[in-house]
């Protein structure tokens, strides 16, 4: 009876530790069902050495995939929402399965005139969904980029931007009845970038990649960095005017206004990327269908 208690004592042991492994976010689980492997030819081609690209391709649509228990095989998500013991201290919920859509309208001179954006919260995968919202973009005589943000006639959610000798040297932004006012210097490789909360500081290279992004305020300090360790061209290269700073359209600590495409602070790709000949990226994704995305991007020449 005894050795009977203690073989059921061990399995138990070994149940729960097994238990306490799987459960362990430091030891997670293989994927149920892991991405496909994505065509690495033009990646492996890709030289480490940075240079503007030999054709242009002009971006057409950003397609943002999230998956979460997605099955690809039935096209079903098993998704179910967290069991919240505390709903003061529980985390969020998982992000379901969805999809987001970019569309880019150009004008005959192929300046951009609207980003649309669309988001689908089912399963379906084929469809753009619902309209959200629509980003539009006024130019002035001089090609430089003066306004982003709603339509006209709203006037509710927008930006200006300010020159002097077609050098952009502030902006002011309008959200409802909020509003937030910039100063910009250029010293060298670094634009100085300044409002009543916070500074921030983007180091650029020759080739307009942020390298550095330091932010500074009363309360705290971040800095990022990146680099460029593959002559991967960004999807948004020369999606806007050449005198404007690109990287504020996203936020100034986003590298998508570089020419290339960077790998972070790392010298390496953690994500996996499918190039098209021009070495543009085609297919971005990180995770699995259990939990993560894939961008698609489509261009056509200039």
């Amino acid at each position: 009876m005894k050795g009977k208690f203690f073989f059921l004592f061990g399995l138990l042991s070994l149940i729960a530790c097994d238990d306490v492994i799987h459960n362990d976010p430091d030891v997670p689980l293989p994927p149920k069902y892991p991405f496909e492997s994505l065509d690495e030819m033009y990646f492996n081609q890709t030289s480490a050495q940075l240079n503007y690209p030999e054709t242009l391709l002009r971006l057409d649509s950003v397609v943002i995939y999230h998956y979460y228990r997605f099955n690809p095989e039935t096209g079903v998500s098993d998704y179910q929402w967290y069991t919240k013991t505390n709903t003061t201290y529980a985390p969020p919920p998982p992000e379901p399965t969805n999809r987001m859509t970019e569309v880019f309208h150009y004008d005959t001179g192929n300046k951009l005139e609207r980003i649309e954006i669309y988001r689908e919260e089912s399963d379906n995968q084929t469809t753009k969904g619902v309209l959200l919202y629509t980003t539009y973009f006024t130019y002035d005589a001089n090609n430089n980029l003066i306004r982003r943000g709603d339509s006209l006639e709203e006037n509710n959610n927008f930006t200006e931007y300010f020159y002097n000798e077609r050098t952009l040297v502030g902006y002011k932004s309008t959200y409802n009845a909020n509003e937030e006012e910039a100063n910009i210097q250029h010293d060298g490789q670094n634009i100085i970038v300044s409002t009543n909360d916070y500074t921030t500081t983007l180091t650029i290279d020759s080739y307009k990649n942020l390298i550095k992004c330091q932010r500074n305020s009363s309360y705290f300090e971040h800095i990022e960095e990146y680099k460029y360790p593959k002559n991967i061209i960004s999807p948004y290269y020369k999606i806007f005017p050449y005198n404007f700073i690109s990287h504020l359209y996203w936020n100034s600590m986003n590298p998508s206004g570089s020419t290339h495409f960077s790998s972070g602070p790392s010298t390496s790709f953690i994500q996996k990327i499918q190039l098209n000949e021009f070495y543009y990226p085609e297919i971005v994704q990180t995770g699995s269908y259990d939990d993560g995305y894939r961008t698609k991007y489509y261009y056509s020449m200039r």
